[in-house]
Protein backbone atom coordinates (compact mmCIF):
# COMPACT_ATOMS: atom_id res chain seq x y z
CA UNK A 1 0.00 0.00 0.00
CA UNK A 2 1.32 3.47 -0.85
CA UNK A 3 1.99 5.75 2.15
CA UNK A 4 -0.85 8.22 2.58
CA UNK A 5 -3.23 6.29 0.33
CA UNK A 6 -4.36 3.49 2.61
CA UNK A 7 -8.18 3.62 2.90
CA UNK A 8 -7.88 2.25 6.44
CA UNK A 9 -5.98 5.36 7.56
CA UNK A 10 -7.97 8.28 8.95
CA UNK A 11 -7.78 11.35 6.73
CA UNK A 12 -5.21 9.88 4.35
CA UNK A 13 -3.44 12.41 2.17
CA UNK A 14 -5.59 15.38 3.21
CA UNK A 15 -4.80 14.94 6.91
CA UNK A 16 -1.11 14.67 6.25
CA UNK A 17 -1.10 17.67 3.90
CA UNK A 18 -2.79 19.70 6.64
CA UNK A 19 -0.01 18.72 9.06
CA UNK A 20 2.68 19.56 6.48
CA UNK A 21 1.11 22.99 6.05
CA UNK A 22 1.04 23.46 9.82
CA UNK A 23 4.75 22.73 10.34
CA UNK A 24 5.75 24.75 7.27
CA UNK A 25 3.75 27.75 8.53
CA UNK A 26 5.40 27.41 11.94
CA UNK A 27 8.88 27.34 10.40
CA UNK A 28 8.05 30.27 8.11
CA UNK A 29 7.91 32.45 11.24
CA UNK A 30 11.22 31.11 12.60
CA UNK A 31 14.55 32.91 12.22
CA UNK A 32 16.19 32.00 8.90
CA UNK A 33 19.03 29.80 10.06
CA UNK A 34 20.71 27.12 7.97
CA UNK A 35 18.91 24.39 9.96
CA UNK A 36 15.49 26.01 9.55
CA UNK A 37 15.96 26.54 5.82
CA UNK A 38 17.15 22.95 5.39
CA UNK A 39 14.16 21.60 7.34
CA UNK A 40 11.77 23.70 5.24
CA UNK A 41 13.30 22.42 2.00
CA UNK A 42 13.12 18.77 3.07
CA UNK A 43 9.52 19.21 4.27
CA UNK A 44 8.53 20.82 0.95
CA UNK A 45 10.09 17.89 -0.91
CA UNK A 46 8.32 15.41 1.39
CA UNK A 47 4.99 17.18 0.76
CA UNK A 48 5.57 16.87 -3.00
CA UNK A 49 6.47 13.20 -2.65
CA UNK A 50 3.24 12.61 -0.74
CA UNK A 51 1.25 14.14 -3.60
CA UNK A 52 3.27 12.14 -6.13
CA UNK A 53 2.70 8.84 -4.29
CA UNK A 54 6.43 8.32 -3.76
CA UNK A 55 6.59 6.74 -0.28
CA UNK A 56 10.31 5.90 -0.20
CA UNK A 57 11.30 9.43 -1.17
CA UNK A 58 8.78 10.80 1.34
CA UNK A 59 10.39 8.82 4.16
CA UNK A 60 13.90 9.92 3.20
CA UNK A 61 12.82 13.57 3.12
CA UNK A 62 11.11 13.27 6.51
CA UNK A 63 14.29 11.74 7.95
CA UNK A 64 16.38 14.55 6.47
CA UNK A 65 13.96 17.16 7.85
CA UNK A 66 14.24 15.55 11.28
CA UNK A 67 18.03 15.66 11.07
CA UNK A 68 17.89 19.37 10.15
CA UNK A 69 15.49 20.05 13.03
CA UNK A 70 17.89 18.38 15.47
CA UNK A 71 20.47 20.92 14.30
CA UNK A 72 18.38 23.90 15.44
CA UNK A 73 20.01 25.84 18.26
CA UNK A 74 16.76 27.20 19.74
CA UNK A 75 15.44 24.52 22.12
CA UNK A 76 11.80 25.69 21.98
CA UNK A 77 11.85 25.85 18.18
CA UNK A 78 13.48 22.41 17.97
CA UNK A 79 11.01 20.79 20.38
CA UNK A 80 7.93 22.29 18.71
CA UNK A 81 9.23 21.37 15.26
CA UNK A 82 9.80 17.77 16.35
CA UNK A 83 6.31 17.64 17.85
CA UNK A 84 4.79 18.91 14.61
CA UNK A 85 6.90 16.46 12.58
CA UNK A 86 5.54 13.63 14.74
CA UNK A 87 2.03 14.86 13.90
CA UNK A 88 2.87 14.69 10.19
CA UNK A 89 3.89 11.07 10.62
CA UNK A 90 0.92 10.21 12.85
CA UNK A 91 -1.56 11.69 10.35
CA UNK A 92 -0.56 8.92 7.95
CA UNK A 93 -0.30 6.18 10.53
CA UNK A 94 -3.57 6.48 12.49
CA UNK A 95 -5.78 3.48 11.62
CA UNK A 96 -9.54 3.90 11.65
CA UNK A 97 -11.37 2.12 14.46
Amino acid sequence: MIAGYDPKVVGGVEAQLEKFDEILAFLADAPETEAVISAQEHLQFARSYLLGAMPEELEVSLAMAEKAIHGMDDCRLRQESLRLLDEVREARATPMM
